[in-house]
C-alpha cells in the first residue's frame, strides 16, 4: 500500500507542533485579603513533585507568575497554591498576615490549563 506524501509530511507536522509545546502557560490573577487588595504577598504555584512558579503581588494585589527557568507562567496541571506575606514588628519579630490553611497548610488547590489561566484569591483571616 503507498502512503502519499502528504500524509508523512502532515504527520511530521503534527508530531512537531505537539514537541513545541510548553508544559507553562502564563498566569495572572489578584489576591485580596478580607476584601482589600494584599499588596507585597508571594504567590506560588507548586505541581506535584515539581519546581514551584511564583509572583509578587503588586498594590492593587494583582500577580504574574514566573518558573525559575526564566518560563512565563504555571506549569499545566494540578498545583497547590501558597500565598504569603513577610512583615516584621518594631523588635523585628516576623509576622504573617495571611492565615496559615492559604500557605503551609494550604487547601488553595488550582488547576491550570491552556484556557485557564487566571486565578482570583479572595482571603479571609477567619
Amino acid at each position: 500500500m503507498k502512503v502519499p506524501l502528504s500524509a508523512f509530511c502532515a504527520i511530521g507536522l503534527a508530531a512537531l507542533v505537539g514537541c513545541s509545546r510548553s508544559p507553562y502557560v502564563p498566569v495572572t490573577g489578584r489576591v485580596t485579603l478580607d476584601g482589600k487588595p494584599l499588596p507585597n504577598a508571594l504567590v506560588e504555584f507548586h505541581p506535584e513533585n515539581l519546581r514551584c512558579s511564583f509572583g509578587t503581588t503588586n498594590d492593587n494585589g494583582e500577580y504574574r507568575l514566573v518558573h525559575l527557568d526564566d518560563s512565563a507562567g504555571a506549569r499545566i496541571g494540578v498545583n497547590t497554591v501558597r500565598i504569603r506575606t513577610a512583615g516584621f514588628t518594631e523588635d523585628l519579630r516576623a509576622v504573617e498576615r495571611v492565615p496559615k490553611k492559604y500557605n503551609s497548610e494550604s487547601i488553595l488547590i488550582r488547576e491550570v490549563t491552556a484556557d485557564s489561566t487566571t486565578f482570583d484569591f479572595e482571603l479571609t483571616t477567619r
